[in-house]
């Protein structure tokens, strides 16, 4: 049976969550590179808030906002996903609850009313400042230089 687009939502009905192949289209016509951000967490796993921060930074300067015709949002959804990705890997372990739900929280009111794609960027970099200033921290101590 085939669904009608406009017919009411039924909140009993289940509805799959992923409908989209893993790259939808939009991704594509948008210059987001997956690998890059894979490339980001293997760093992150590895404590290396430097190499994390320059592919996140590059995979958000290769975004094409232009392409989205006038869907901004949808992009900067894709952005606060990877930065709720980056504050999983971090503080979604039992013992950081708490932190992991702040973090959380400040994502989404930091993207609230996102005017533009320049203020996108920005708003991507503070936070992604914010993530990984501690992972960097947290590294320099480790070193014994």
């Amino acid at each position: 049976m085939e669904s009608d687009a406009h017919a009411p939502l039924d909140p009993f009905r289940a509805e799959p969550v992923l409908r989209q192949e893993p790259k939808p289209a939009l991704l594509g016509r948008i210059g987001y590179e997956p690998r890059l951000e894979q490339r980001a967490i293997e760093a992150l796993s590895e404590f290396d808030g430097a190499r994390c921060r320059t592919l996140l930074l590059e995979l958000a300067c290769r975004i094409d906002f232009e392409a989205v015709d006038g869907d901004l949002g949808a992009v900067v959804q894709r952005l606060v996903d990877v930065l709720h990705r980056v504050n999983r890997r971090l503080h979604g372990g039992t013992g950081s609850e708490h932190a992991y739900q702040t973090h959380r929280v400040t994502i989404l009111e930091r993207f609230t009313r996102c005017p533009g794609p320049d203020e996108a960027r920005r708003r991507f970099c503070a936070c992604l400042d914010g993530l990984l200033t501690p992972v960097d921290a947290a590294r320099r101590a480790l070193h014994p230089l």
